[in-house]
């Protein structure tokens, strides 16, 4: 999936990379993507930048509140990968 961001938030490399790879694995789809930027959008600093701990911290809150929507298979790697993707 290549959805961007919208142009006025920045995300650093990292953050993009980071939503990339949940993107590739399945754990985001173009849905969750759009309210994980609008979330992200209420929380960008002066400049506009969003850092990578940020977006983790964003991603998780959402993907736990969400996770009862999620396909059960997604579920079970998600729980089997959780450590590793948020600490």
């Amino acid at each position: 999936m290549d959805l961007k961001p919208p142009v006025h938030l920045q995300l650093t490399k990292e953050a993009q990379q980071f939503l990339d790879l949940l993107s590739n694995l399945g754990y985001l789809d173009s849905k969750s993507l759009q309210q994980l930027y609008q979330q992200l959008l209420h929380l960008r600093n002066h400049s506009g930048n969003i850092e990578l701990d940020e977006v983790k911290r964003c991603t998780a809150e959402m993907l736990f509140h969400e996770k009862e929507t999620l396909p059960k298979r997604v579920q079970r790697y998600l729980k089997a990968d959780w450590n590793l993707l948020f600490s």
